[in-house]
């Protein structure tokens, strides 16, 4: 899974799901919560309403996500683009 991110079941986990293995070895690697959730899961273990605590959900409606989308797992045009 190196080679292709996002094909790892983890990477669908927030951080708080990790197990405490899984937790410490993250840490090793320089994730704290935070970090894991945004860069990692990319806040995609979270609902929709959670994404307001966080202060992201601005961010995903620039991106063009809206609550039906996200809860279907749908993703817009601009998600999809390289970066």
């Amino acid at each position: 899974t190196w080679n292709n991110p996002g094909t790892s079941d983890i990477e669908d986990m927030i951080f708080t799901e990790l197990n405490t293995d899984q937790q410490v070895a993250a840490q090793k690697l320089g994730y704290e919560e935070e970090t894991w959730d945004c860069w990692q899961n990319h806040y995609s273990g979270y609902a929709w309403d959670q994404l307001e605590n966080y202060g992201v959900l601005r961010y995903f409606e620039l991106f063009g996500w809206t609550k039906g989308m996200w809860s279907a797992d749908s993703k817009p045009d601009a998600w999809r683009k390289d970066w």
